[in-house]
């Protein structure tokens, strides 16, 4: 055989082989094809933000049996509302509007209910609505671990009765399905590639948490629930520092690192909450306007039906709120404006705007808008000085200490009134206490508490 003979032979045979390959390589078109989805070991959650979060491939596959996940993924209705033009973020979810009504201006009488383990709210006169604390601690409740590690063993917890006809978190008047109903404590993202937010300003109560140079948000929704809400990251311990004192909450997460989520499965199987994160869970869907892993969207009725089988609890108060509480001979000053910093560079700034009392919130001087437009706003900020230490799971990663005592900043009704906050153990509410003893009450309406160094 001539030498140009084998040679044609050779081509053809490796076209042959090439051809066949790209036959059995190509994917098969049958079935929707899911966005991708990014993927990493889960053995640290604390890493740069700009690394995904360990997500489990199990949990973002196609779902067409779910009908909130084909109602997710249907063509886009007219009424979507543009991004803010700052350009964070994309274009936002647009989310079914809820069954919620806002809330009034002019508060009714609330009427009493029988006593409990929580004090019922009381009314002075129309208009007024006081909701007093209460406590429910466990008997032998668990001192967070020191930095030198350890899983909390939390002892059985039993649910409490929440309040009739009252939001327990704003105060606000609410119909008897809505005041029985758990929190939905979600955590929020908060670095640029998360902005602007979904819903985070429909939360009844958000805390600002430092992360790894960044801050999250563990954000309270009950009152005014969205269909969705998101971007939805992952825990920290000091999540495990305000879950206790909700009465059950079902915790909404992506999932962590080993060490948080062995605290969170700790607290889970003590009845503390219920747990519903991510990586075990189908109640997320990816955005794919956004990119990963700042793209996760829960969906409120898929974490209620979780909550309803984990046995959640009615909410309860976080702390006494009084719409006609005054300082009296208290030392305030005037409230125009006034910033947190935090950790990350991020100055959280608040202004108050007398014409709709409530304090509006920015970041680093620009407006903290969310997906739908709006501006964060709330009628109470609370500034909380409280200890940082390194989490007893990641070194790296700050844990903010909740229990104790330390220096406080109630921003309400335009005036700063300045105090201390105490809280004995995580499953109480706080108080919140002005130099001669006696309480600060907080506005009714939406609370944003800075936990800040």
């Amino acid at each position: 055989m001539s030498m140009s003979a084998r040679s044609g032979g050779w081509a053809a045979l490796v076209l042959t082989v090439a051809l066949l390959a790209a036959l059995w390589g190509t994917p098969s078109t049958h079935g929707e094809q899911l966005p991708p989805v990014a993927i990493r070991s889960p053995v640290d959650d604390a890493q740069p933000e700009s690394e995904p979060e360990p997500v489990d491939e199990e949990v973002f596959r196609d779902r067409r049996s779910t009908s909130w996940q084909a109602e997710a993924s249907a063509p886009v209705p007219p009424n979507r509302v543009p991004a803010p033009p700052d350009g964070a973020g994309s274009d936002p979810l647009v989310v079914p509007a809820t069954t919620v009504p806002p809330p009034s201006t002019t508060l009714p009488p609330v009427p009493t209910v029988p006593p409990s383990t929580v004090p019922p709210p009381v009314v002075a006169r129309p208009g007024q609505v006081t909701v007093a604390t209460g406590t429910s601690t466990p008997a032998s409740a668990p001192a967070v671990p020191s930095s030198g590690g350890g899983v909390p063993a939390w002892p059985p917890y039993t649910t409490r009765p929440g309040l009739t006809d009252v939001a327990a978190l704003t105060g606000w008047p609410a119909p008897a399905e809505i005041a029985a109903a758990p929190v939905l404590a979600v955590k929020i993202d908060n670095v640029g590639l998360a902005r602007p937010q979904w819903q985070l300003d429909r939360a009844d109560v958000v805390f600002e948490e430092n992360v790894e140079g960044a801050t999250r948000f563990l954000a309270l929704f009950h009152s005014d629930v969205p269909g969705e809400m998101g971007p939805v990251r992952s825990a920290r311990t000091t999540d495990l520092e305000v879950l206790p004192a909700l009465n059950r909450p079902v915790f909404a997460w992506s999932g962590g690192n080993p060490g948080v989520t062995e605290w969170v499965a700790s607290a889970a199987s003590s009845g503390v909450l219920v747990d519903v994160a991510g990586v075990r869970s189908n109640c997320y869907r990816r955005e794919p306007t956004r990119r990963a892993p700042h793209n996760l969207v829960a969906s409120t009725a898929c974490l209620r039906d979780r909550g309803a089988t984990g046995g959640a609890g009615a909410a309860v108060p976080l702390w006494s709120i009084d719409a006609d509480w005054t300082p009296g001979a208290l030392s305030t000053s005037p409230d125009t404006s006034f910033e947190v910093a935090m950790d990350g560079g991020l100055r959280a700034g608040w202004t108050w705007d007398p014409a709709n009392a409530v304090y509006v919130r920015s970041q680093n001087g620009a407006p903290h808008v969310v997906a739908s437009g709006a501006t964060i706003a709330a009628e109470n900020v609370v500034v909380l000085t409280v200890p940082h230490r390194p989490s007893a799971v990641e070194a790296r990663s700050p844990h903010a200490e909740t229990t104790g005592t330390g220096p406080a900043v109630i921003h309400r009704d335009g005036m700063a009134i300045p105090g201390s906050w105490v809280r004995t153990t995580t499953f109480e509410p706080f108080r919140f206490v002005a130099a001669d003893g006696s309480e600060i009450a907080l506005q009714v309406g939406r609370t944003f508490v800075e936990l800040a160094r």
